[in-house]
């Protein structure tokens, strides 16, 4: 019986350290991979309902839009990191835009534009880095504008 508690014990140590290193880590590193597909699965899981969801997935925007551009400074974007963190950021931008529609549906018109101008102003702030965000910019925009107009009329 001891040697199990030692042993689910020591998971935890381990797990929880690795959890806080991987924090720090950008696209390329060992624990990236970590950070994305165990802390943010987590994170995304302890975040009930459409509006956390939505600010969730408007937050790991940001992050790799932070990490994309420091990895830029540091001259370590390569091709192949900027793809992953495309795909991430994709992932995460697919997941804002549903989370934002199921706050409409909801008749949640307030929170719905709240969220949508959030993810315009995110990706706004770093059309100047080093990744393509135009299309994405136009639809983050025409939805928070679509958002602050139903607001406005219920």
């Amino acid at each position: 019986m001891h040697s199990i508690i030692f042993t689910l014990l020591v998971t935890v140590l381990i797990g929880g350290g690795a959890s806080l290193v991987a924090q720090n880590a950008l696209p390329g590193d060992l624990l990236w991979g970590f950070k994305i597909n165990v802390n943010e699965k987590i994170e995304s899981a302890f975040s009930p309902g459409a509006k956390a969801q939505a600010y969730f997935d408007i937050m790991a925007i940001k992050a790799r839009l932070e990490e994309a551009e420091k990895l830029a400074a540091d001259s370590k974007l390569t091709a192949d990191v900027r793809a992953e963190i495309q795909e991430n950021f994709d992932t995460h931008f697919i997941g804002a835009q549903q989370n934002i529609a199921a706050l409409e549906a909801k008749n949640n018109y307030a929170i719905a534009a709240e969220m949508a101008t959030r993810l315009q102003t995110v990706i706004a702030t770093q059309m100047s880095g080093p990744l393509d965000l135009r299309e994405a910019l136009d639809k983050a925009s025409s939805l928070s504008s679509d958002m602050s107009t139903k607001a406005e009329l219920y």
